[in-house]
């Protein structure tokens, strides 16, 4: 925090944005539609805007609730801080490069014929899986304990200046669409 580096925050933010398209591609079976280059150079190109804008408003989303629990970083210190909390979830991007060699363009289909006729690769798959799902939830652990820093706070209340906003925003969009 005393010594920003911008070439390091923006890089960190960039690899987020790359591996949270490569997981969102997986997530919605975009192998069903585009090939397995159009996915990754698709997650590369993405991943660079959407990395920059997502840290830039969710810092914001973040700055903002964390107020709310009696914070009192400023915008610029929340921005430094999610950008290196975002460290956890882009160690996903080492595990992303072997299971894209092992199962190809089957990362991304609903349906896994080689992963299905085959122990080891169904093994394989459930251990990156495991992995995924221990990154994903140390990064959300890191990053509140990063914005909690940066605030002088608990750890708890970092964690809930991260998913304040988005879950009010969840609640109000599941409302709007029951109506």
């Amino acid at each position: 925090m005393e010594e920003p580096s911008s070439k390091r925050l923006w890089l960190l933010v960039i690899l987020a944005g790359i591996c949270m398209n490569l997981d969102r591609a997986a997530n919605t079976n975009a192998g069903d539609k585009y090939s397995l280059s159009s996915i990754v150079l698709g997650s590369l190109i993405l991943g660079l805007i959407l990395g920059i804008i997502g840290w830039l408003v969710f810092s914001g989303l973040t700055y903002w609730a964390a107020r709310w629990y009696g914070g009192h970083a400023s915008w610029k210190e929340t921005r430094l801080a999610y950008a290196w909390g975002t460290i956890p979830y882009s160690v996903k991007l080492i595990f992303w490069v072997p299971q894209l060699l092992i199962f190809g363009k089957e990362m991304f289909t609903e349906w896994t014929p080689s992963v299905n006729e085959s122990v080891l690769f169904a093994t394989l798959m459930f251990i990156f899986a495991v992995i995924e799902i221990v990154l994903t939830i140390w990064s959300f652990v890191f990053l509140s304990q990063c914005i909690a820093e940066v605030n002088g706070f608990s750890a708890w209340k970092g964690l809930a200046s991260v998913i304040t906003i988005p879950l009010i925003l969840f609640v109000l969009l599941l409302f709007i669409l029951l109506l």
